[in-house]
């Protein structure tokens, strides 16, 4: 079996909290493109994605966020109260460079101008919570997140790309 080889620059953030602080910093680095996949809401992470995109940046969102309150509806209501931030959130949700998909995903995962990503590692023994994450700097690892985000967006399966070892017979 052939590996792919790729180099890649790896951080480990063992606690939500730092995670969350991590998220806000690469989404502030964004300069063309975000593709993210949060299973969690936080509102400093809402927060800057809103204003990436009165910067310009392209957003690609997959909602994988458990609750019954999607993403888009805890945004409009934090708009409700202030007109900056309605307008801001209007534009985030309803232009053609933010898309906002509602989908169930095991893991949370980001892609930020084709080279960092975050992929969430899930608890073992409760895959509904957080146990720790992967920060990569990797071209290769980016795209091909990319070819997977793209993939959930269109049909919610996970392409099968790299086959694991199989049994001898």
């Amino acid at each position: 079996m052939e590996q792919s080889s790729c180099e890649a620059t790896v951080e480990i953030i063992q606690t939500y909290p730092d995670l969350a602080r991590e998220l806000v910093k690469m989404i502030s680095s964004a300069q063309r493109e975000i593709y993210i996949a949060p299973r969690f809401y936080e509102p400093a992470i809402g927060s800057r994605m809103i204003s990436k995109v009165a910067e310009g940046v392209s957003i690609h969102m997959l909602d994988a966020n458990p609750s019954a309150v999607a993403f888009e509806k805890r945004l409009r209501a934090a708009g409700t109260h202030d007109l900056k931030t309605r307008e801001l959130i209007s534009k985030f949700l309803d232009q053609p460079n933010s898309v906002v998909q509602v989908k169930r995903l095991d893991y949370s995962f980001l892609v930020v101008d084709g080279h960092s990503c975050g992929i969430e590692i899930v608890n073992p023994t409760n895959p509904d919570d957080f146990f720790c994450a992967i920060k990569l700097e990797s071209a290769s690892l980016a795209k091909e997140l990319i070819t997977i985000f793209h993939s959930l967006a269109n049909t919610g399966e996970t392409p099968m790309q790299n086959e694991g070892p199989r049994a001898e017979s």
